[in-house]
Protein backbone atom coordinates (compact mmCIF):
# COMPACT_ATOMS: atom_id res chain seq x y z
CA UNK A 1 0.00 0.00 0.00
CA UNK A 2 1.16 3.59 -0.74
CA UNK A 3 0.21 7.01 1.10
CA UNK A 4 2.77 8.91 -0.93
CA UNK A 5 -0.47 10.87 -2.15
CA UNK A 6 -0.68 12.80 0.90
CA UNK A 7 0.05 12.73 4.58
CA UNK A 8 -3.47 13.46 5.54
CA UNK A 9 -6.29 10.95 6.55
CA UNK A 10 -7.89 10.41 3.21
CA UNK A 11 -4.37 10.22 1.24
CA UNK A 12 -6.72 10.03 -2.42
CA UNK A 13 -8.97 12.56 -2.51
CA UNK A 14 -10.40 12.61 -6.01
CA UNK A 15 -12.71 14.11 -8.52
CA UNK A 16 -13.45 12.33 -11.71
CA UNK A 17 -14.57 14.26 -14.41
CA UNK A 18 -16.61 12.63 -17.80
CA UNK A 19 -14.86 14.18 -20.89
CA UNK A 20 -15.81 11.70 -23.24
CA UNK A 21 -19.85 11.80 -22.94
CA UNK A 22 -19.17 16.08 -23.32
CA UNK A 23 -16.51 17.99 -23.75
CA UNK A 24 -15.23 21.05 -21.73
CA UNK A 25 -12.38 21.90 -22.80
CA UNK A 26 -8.80 23.03 -20.97
CA UNK A 27 -10.17 26.16 -19.57
CA UNK A 28 -13.06 24.31 -17.90
CA UNK A 29 -10.48 21.66 -16.56
CA UNK A 30 -7.95 24.49 -15.56
CA UNK A 31 -10.45 26.39 -13.55
CA UNK A 32 -12.09 23.11 -12.21
CA UNK A 33 -8.43 21.99 -10.76
CA UNK A 34 -8.48 25.03 -9.13
CA UNK A 35 -11.10 24.51 -7.69
CA UNK A 36 -10.18 21.17 -6.16
CA UNK A 37 -6.78 22.66 -5.03
CA UNK A 38 -8.74 25.68 -3.13
CA UNK A 39 -10.93 22.47 -0.95
CA UNK A 40 -7.73 20.17 -0.76
CA UNK A 41 -8.60 17.77 -3.25
CA UNK A 42 -5.53 16.07 -4.51
CA UNK A 43 -6.43 13.43 -7.26
CA UNK A 44 -8.29 14.86 -11.18
CA UNK A 45 -9.67 11.25 -12.36
CA UNK A 46 -9.60 11.69 -15.66
CA UNK A 47 -12.27 9.76 -18.08
CA UNK A 48 -10.90 10.67 -21.59
CA UNK A 49 -12.79 7.36 -23.49
CA UNK A 50 -15.76 5.28 -23.75
CA UNK A 51 -18.53 4.09 -26.18
CA UNK A 52 -19.44 7.88 -27.23
CA UNK A 53 -15.86 9.62 -27.29
CA UNK A 54 -12.27 9.26 -27.83
CA UNK A 55 -10.72 12.51 -26.48
CA UNK A 56 -6.68 11.19 -26.75
CA UNK A 57 -4.64 11.90 -29.75
CA UNK A 58 -1.84 9.66 -29.02
CA UNK A 59 0.82 9.69 -31.57
CA UNK A 60 1.01 7.30 -34.17
CA UNK A 61 -2.52 6.64 -33.42
CA UNK A 62 -4.05 9.46 -35.82
CA UNK A 63 -7.03 6.62 -36.16
CA UNK A 64 -8.26 7.43 -32.85
CA UNK A 65 -9.78 10.39 -33.26
CA UNK A 66 -10.08 10.69 -36.76
CA UNK A 67 -12.93 8.45 -36.27
CA UNK A 68 -13.30 8.53 -32.21
CA UNK A 69 -13.59 11.98 -31.39
CA UNK A 70 -16.88 12.87 -33.83
CA UNK A 71 -20.37 11.34 -33.43
CA UNK A 72 -23.48 12.42 -35.44
CA UNK A 73 -25.75 12.81 -32.88
CA UNK A 74 -26.41 12.89 -28.63
CA UNK A 75 -29.50 12.08 -26.99
CA UNK A 76 -31.41 15.25 -25.68
CA UNK A 77 -31.07 16.38 -22.15
CA UNK A 78 -32.86 14.07 -20.05
CA UNK A 79 -33.22 11.22 -22.20
CA UNK A 80 -30.71 8.48 -22.77
CA UNK A 81 -32.12 7.39 -26.66
CA UNK A 82 -33.95 9.92 -28.38
CA UNK A 83 -31.40 11.62 -30.80
CA UNK A 84 -30.90 15.65 -30.94
CA UNK A 85 -29.89 15.21 -34.81
CA UNK A 86 -26.61 17.05 -34.20
CA UNK A 87 -22.91 16.33 -35.00
CA UNK A 88 -20.92 16.32 -32.16
CA UNK A 89 -17.44 17.19 -32.13
CA UNK A 90 -14.71 16.06 -33.02
CA UNK A 91 -13.30 17.17 -29.91
CA UNK A 92 -10.14 16.02 -28.27
CA UNK A 93 -6.95 16.86 -26.32
CA UNK A 94 -3.41 16.77 -28.23
CA UNK A 95 -0.55 15.52 -26.47
CA UNK A 96 0.47 19.04 -25.99
CA UNK A 97 -2.69 20.02 -24.37
CA UNK A 98 -2.17 17.33 -22.23
CA UNK A 99 1.02 18.03 -20.89
CA UNK A 100 0.25 21.60 -20.38
CA UNK A 101 -2.87 20.25 -18.32
CA UNK A 102 -0.79 17.88 -15.97
CA UNK A 103 1.88 20.39 -15.16
CA UNK A 104 -0.91 23.03 -14.40
CA UNK A 105 -2.12 20.62 -12.09
CA UNK A 106 1.17 19.42 -10.88
CA UNK A 107 1.60 22.92 -9.68
CA UNK A 108 -1.55 22.98 -7.93
CA UNK A 109 -0.55 19.68 -6.09
CA UNK A 110 -2.65 17.50 -8.04
CA UNK A 111 -1.90 14.02 -9.66
CA UNK A 112 -3.82 13.35 -13.16
CA UNK A 113 -4.95 9.76 -13.23
CA UNK A 114 -6.38 8.91 -16.80
CA UNK A 115 -8.87 6.68 -17.56
CA UNK A 116 -8.54 3.81 -20.70
CA UNK A 117 -11.94 2.27 -20.34
CA UNK A 118 -11.18 -1.57 -21.38
CA UNK A 119 -12.31 -4.22 -22.63
CA UNK A 120 -15.81 -2.74 -22.18
CA UNK A 121 -17.06 0.64 -23.12
CA UNK A 122 -14.80 0.59 -26.10
CA UNK A 123 -17.48 1.84 -28.99
CA UNK A 124 -15.55 4.65 -30.12
CA UNK A 125 -11.96 2.16 -29.90
CA UNK A 126 -13.94 0.35 -31.97
CA UNK A 127 -15.15 2.82 -34.38
CA UNK A 128 -11.33 4.08 -35.43
CA UNK A 129 -10.21 0.33 -35.24
CA UNK A 130 -12.78 -1.94 -36.09
CA UNK A 131 -10.03 -5.39 -36.57
CA UNK A 132 -10.21 -4.81 -32.58
CA UNK A 133 -13.85 -5.79 -32.49
CA UNK A 134 -14.88 -9.63 -32.54
CA UNK A 135 -16.91 -8.63 -35.54
CA UNK A 136 -14.24 -6.94 -37.14
CA UNK A 137 -14.55 -5.20 -40.43
CA UNK A 138 -18.31 -5.18 -40.15
CA UNK A 139 -18.04 -3.16 -37.15
CA UNK A 140 -19.45 0.43 -38.08
CA UNK A 141 -17.71 3.30 -37.83
CA UNK A 142 -18.78 5.57 -35.47
CA UNK A 143 -19.08 5.93 -31.80
CA UNK A 144 -21.98 4.93 -30.11
CA UNK A 145 -25.07 7.79 -30.36
CA UNK A 146 -27.05 6.86 -27.47
CA UNK A 147 -26.04 6.88 -23.32
CA UNK A 148 -26.00 2.97 -21.78
CA UNK A 149 -23.84 0.06 -21.62
CA UNK A 150 -22.85 -1.72 -25.34
CA UNK A 151 -22.36 -5.03 -26.18
CA UNK A 152 -18.91 -3.95 -28.30
CA UNK A 153 -16.29 -4.86 -26.52
CA UNK A 154 -12.63 -5.61 -27.31
CA UNK A 155 -12.15 -9.02 -28.89
CA UNK A 156 -9.88 -10.52 -25.85
CA UNK A 157 -8.87 -13.64 -28.32
CA UNK A 158 -7.34 -11.00 -30.68
CA UNK A 159 -3.46 -10.91 -29.98
CA UNK A 160 -3.44 -7.85 -32.53
CA UNK A 161 -6.27 -6.28 -30.20
CA UNK A 162 -4.40 -7.04 -27.17
CA UNK A 163 -1.05 -5.82 -28.37
CA UNK A 164 -2.83 -2.67 -29.57
CA UNK A 165 -3.87 -1.57 -26.61
CA UNK A 166 -0.23 -1.90 -25.07
CA UNK A 167 0.57 0.32 -27.17
CA UNK A 168 -2.56 2.73 -25.99
CA UNK A 169 -1.10 2.59 -22.52
CA UNK A 170 2.48 3.48 -23.29
CA UNK A 171 1.49 6.24 -25.26
CA UNK A 172 -0.32 6.99 -22.13
CA UNK A 173 2.77 6.19 -19.60
CA UNK A 174 4.26 8.63 -22.04
CA UNK A 175 2.28 11.33 -21.38
CA UNK A 176 1.12 11.16 -17.72
CA UNK A 177 3.31 10.78 -15.12
CA UNK A 178 1.00 9.66 -12.17
CA UNK A 179 2.20 6.37 -10.89
CA UNK A 180 -1.82 5.17 -11.49
CA UNK A 181 -3.29 4.29 -14.60
CA UNK A 182 -7.42 3.64 -14.55
CA UNK A 183 -8.38 0.92 -16.69
CA UNK A 184 -12.26 1.10 -16.62
CA UNK A 185 -12.81 -2.76 -16.08
CA UNK A 186 -16.88 -1.71 -15.55
CA UNK A 187 -20.42 -3.00 -16.92
CA UNK A 188 -18.32 -5.40 -19.86
CA UNK A 189 -20.92 -7.75 -21.74
CA UNK A 190 -19.57 -11.16 -22.52
CA UNK A 191 -22.03 -11.55 -25.00
CA UNK A 192 -19.65 -11.14 -27.84
CA UNK A 193 -17.12 -13.08 -26.68
CA UNK A 194 -19.53 -16.49 -26.27
CA UNK A 195 -20.22 -16.37 -30.31
CA UNK A 196 -16.61 -15.07 -31.03
CA UNK A 197 -14.05 -18.09 -31.87
CA UNK A 198 -11.08 -16.21 -31.35
CA UNK A 199 -12.56 -15.53 -27.65
CA UNK A 200 -13.64 -19.22 -27.26
CA UNK A 201 -10.14 -20.63 -28.58
CA UNK A 202 -8.67 -18.15 -26.04
CA UNK A 203 -10.93 -19.31 -23.37
CA UNK A 204 -9.59 -22.85 -23.77
CA UNK A 205 -6.05 -22.17 -24.47
CA UNK A 206 -5.27 -20.03 -21.31
CA UNK A 207 -7.91 -22.82 -19.40
CA UNK A 208 -10.53 -20.34 -18.16
CA UNK A 209 -13.83 -21.71 -16.72
CA UNK A 210 -15.81 -19.04 -18.66
CA UNK A 211 -16.15 -15.78 -20.72
CA UNK A 212 -16.20 -13.63 -17.54
CA UNK A 213 -12.77 -15.11 -16.50
CA UNK A 214 -11.55 -13.95 -19.89
CA UNK A 215 -12.17 -10.16 -18.97
CA UNK A 216 -10.00 -11.11 -15.50
CA UNK A 217 -7.13 -12.86 -18.15
CA UNK A 218 -7.32 -9.37 -20.29
CA UNK A 219 -6.99 -6.99 -16.89
CA UNK A 220 -4.40 -9.17 -15.59
CA UNK A 221 -1.90 -8.68 -19.19
CA UNK A 222 -2.46 -5.10 -19.36
CA UNK A 223 -1.74 -4.42 -15.45
CA UNK A 224 1.64 -6.49 -16.22
CA UNK A 225 2.65 -3.72 -19.30
CA UNK A 226 1.89 -1.11 -16.62
CA UNK A 227 3.93 -2.90 -14.00
CA UNK A 228 7.00 -2.88 -16.34
CA UNK A 229 6.45 1.09 -16.63
CA UNK A 230 6.27 1.64 -12.56
CA UNK A 231 2.34 2.16 -12.70
CA UNK A 232 0.21 1.02 -10.71
CA UNK A 233 -3.34 -0.04 -12.17
CA UNK A 234 -6.82 1.28 -11.11
CA UNK A 235 -10.10 -0.58 -11.94
CA UNK A 236 -13.92 -0.27 -10.92
CA UNK A 237 -14.90 -2.83 -8.69
CA UNK A 238 -16.66 -4.88 -11.29
CA UNK A 239 -13.19 -6.23 -12.72
CA UNK A 240 -12.16 -7.61 -9.20
CA UNK A 241 -15.47 -9.87 -9.83
CA UNK A 242 -14.20 -11.37 -12.84
CA UNK A 243 -10.88 -13.16 -11.34
CA UNK A 244 -7.73 -12.02 -9.39
CA UNK A 245 -5.97 -9.29 -10.31
CA UNK A 246 -2.19 -7.86 -9.43
CA UNK A 247 -1.90 -7.30 -5.43
CA UNK A 248 -0.54 -4.03 -6.40
CA UNK A 249 -4.01 -2.64 -8.29
CA UNK A 250 -6.59 -0.04 -6.63
CA UNK A 251 -10.05 -1.16 -6.11
CA UNK A 252 -12.44 2.04 -6.72
CA UNK A 253 -15.41 0.72 -5.64
CA UNK A 254 -18.93 2.28 -6.64
CA UNK A 255 -21.81 0.06 -7.55
CA UNK A 256 -23.22 -3.22 -5.85
CA UNK A 257 -23.42 -3.28 -2.01
CA UNK A 258 -20.34 -0.60 -1.73
CA UNK A 259 -19.42 -2.12 1.95
CA UNK A 260 -19.21 -5.48 0.96
CA UNK A 261 -17.38 -5.08 -2.51
CA UNK A 262 -14.85 -2.61 -0.04
CA UNK A 263 -14.15 -5.51 2.22
CA UNK A 264 -14.08 -8.04 -0.56
CA UNK A 265 -11.32 -6.07 -2.15
CA UNK A 266 -9.17 -5.05 1.14
CA UNK A 267 -9.18 -8.36 2.37
CA UNK A 268 -7.67 -9.79 -1.14
CA UNK A 269 -5.18 -7.10 -0.41
CA UNK A 270 -5.94 -4.38 -2.54
CA UNK A 271 -6.08 -0.52 -1.68
CA UNK A 272 -9.61 0.93 -2.30
CA UNK A 273 -10.72 3.93 -2.80
CA UNK A 274 -14.66 4.88 -2.28
CA UNK A 275 -17.03 6.36 -4.72
CA UNK A 276 -20.56 4.62 -3.65
CA UNK A 277 -23.30 6.20 -5.88
CA UNK A 278 -25.66 7.33 -3.17
CA UNK A 279 -22.78 9.78 -1.55
CA UNK A 280 -20.39 10.78 -4.24
CA UNK A 281 -22.21 10.67 -7.73
CA UNK A 282 -22.92 14.44 -8.80
CA UNK A 283 -25.14 12.86 -11.81
CA UNK A 284 -27.87 12.93 -8.73
CA UNK A 285 -29.31 16.16 -8.53
CA UNK A 286 -28.68 18.32 -5.08
CA UNK A 287 -31.94 18.48 -4.95
CA UNK A 288 -32.34 22.87 -5.23
CA UNK A 289 -35.58 24.65 -5.85
CA UNK A 290 -35.70 26.23 -9.05
CA UNK A 291 -33.21 23.77 -10.57
CA UNK A 292 -32.70 24.04 -14.61
CA UNK A 293 -31.09 21.44 -15.72
CA UNK A 294 -32.65 17.82 -16.48
CA UNK A 295 -31.37 14.17 -15.26
CA UNK A 296 -31.50 10.70 -16.30
CA UNK A 297 -34.71 8.49 -16.69
CA UNK A 298 -32.85 6.10 -14.01
CA UNK A 299 -32.13 8.78 -11.48
CA UNK A 300 -35.32 10.42 -11.50
CA UNK A 301 -37.25 6.84 -11.60
CA UNK A 302 -35.13 6.08 -8.21
CA UNK A 303 -35.56 9.69 -6.89
CA UNK A 304 -32.63 10.19 -5.22
CA UNK A 305 -31.09 13.38 -5.01
CA UNK A 306 -27.51 13.82 -3.19
CA UNK A 307 -27.91 17.22 -1.07
CA UNK A 308 -24.54 18.75 0.40
CA UNK A 309 -25.37 17.87 3.92
CA UNK A 310 -24.81 14.09 2.56
CA UNK A 311 -21.56 14.86 1.02
CA UNK A 312 -20.03 16.42 3.56
CA UNK A 313 -20.99 13.57 5.91
CA UNK A 314 -19.03 10.88 3.66
CA UNK A 315 -16.40 9.09 5.51
CA UNK A 316 -14.92 6.33 3.15
CA UNK A 317 -13.53 4.58 6.66
CA UNK A 318 -17.41 3.87 7.57
CA UNK A 319 -17.35 1.58 4.84
CA UNK A 320 -14.92 -1.23 6.20
CA UNK A 321 -14.28 -2.92 9.10
CA UNK A 322 -11.04 -1.57 11.60
CA UNK A 323 -8.86 -4.15 10.72
CA UNK A 324 -9.33 -3.19 7.10
CA UNK A 325 -9.27 0.42 7.32
CA UNK A 326 -5.17 0.58 6.33
CA UNK A 327 -6.28 -0.56 2.85
CA UNK A 328 -8.39 2.51 2.37
CA UNK A 329 -6.63 5.36 0.11
CA UNK A 330 -9.84 7.56 0.36
CA UNK A 331 -12.84 8.53 -1.70
CA UNK A 332 -13.73 10.10 -4.84
CA UNK A 333 -16.68 11.94 -6.17
CA UNK A 334 -17.67 12.16 -10.09
CA UNK A 335 -18.86 14.33 -12.44
CA UNK A 336 -20.65 12.18 -14.87
CA UNK A 337 -21.36 14.09 -18.34
CA UNK A 338 -24.23 12.20 -19.69
CA UNK A 339 -26.16 15.04 -18.33
CA UNK A 340 -24.08 17.34 -17.99
CA UNK A 341 -23.91 19.20 -21.59
CA UNK A 342 -21.28 22.54 -21.55
CA UNK A 343 -19.78 24.45 -18.44
CA UNK A 344 -22.14 26.09 -16.93
CA UNK A 345 -23.73 22.88 -16.15
CA UNK A 346 -20.84 21.32 -14.96
CA UNK A 347 -20.26 24.20 -12.45
CA UNK A 348 -23.92 24.25 -11.54
CA UNK A 349 -23.72 20.69 -10.35
CA UNK A 350 -20.61 20.30 -9.06
CA UNK A 351 -18.64 23.77 -7.57
CA UNK A 352 -21.23 23.60 -4.47
CA UNK A 353 -20.85 19.85 -3.33
CA UNK A 354 -17.40 20.18 -4.51
CA UNK A 355 -16.79 22.08 -1.43
CA UNK A 356 -18.71 19.37 0.81
CA UNK A 357 -16.83 16.99 -0.74
CA UNK A 358 -13.58 18.74 0.71
CA UNK A 359 -14.27 19.34 3.84
CA UNK A 360 -15.59 15.11 4.50
CA UNK A 361 -12.21 13.96 2.84
CA UNK A 362 -10.01 16.73 4.70
CA UNK A 363 -11.31 15.90 8.47
CA UNK A 364 -7.95 14.90 10.76
CA UNK A 365 -6.91 11.61 11.92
Amino acid sequence: MTRTLSARRCAWRGLLLDEARHFFGKDAVKALLERMAEHGLNVFHWHLTDDQGWRLDLPGMPELVRFGAMRASSPRPGEDASSDGAPYGPFFYTARDIREIVGFAGALGIRVVPEIDLPGHVRALLAAHPELACEGAEFPREPLCTWGVCEDVLCAGSDEAVDFCGRILEAVCDLFPSEFVHLGGDECPTARWRSCPRCRERIRAEGLPDEAALQGWLTRRLAEKLAARGRRTVVWNEALRRGDLPPSAVVQVWCGNPAAEAAAAARKGHDVVLSPVQETYFTLPEGLPGDPYRYRAWVLENGWTLPADRVRAFDPFSFVPPDLAGRVLGGECCAWSESIHDRAELEYKVLGRLAAFGEALNRPF
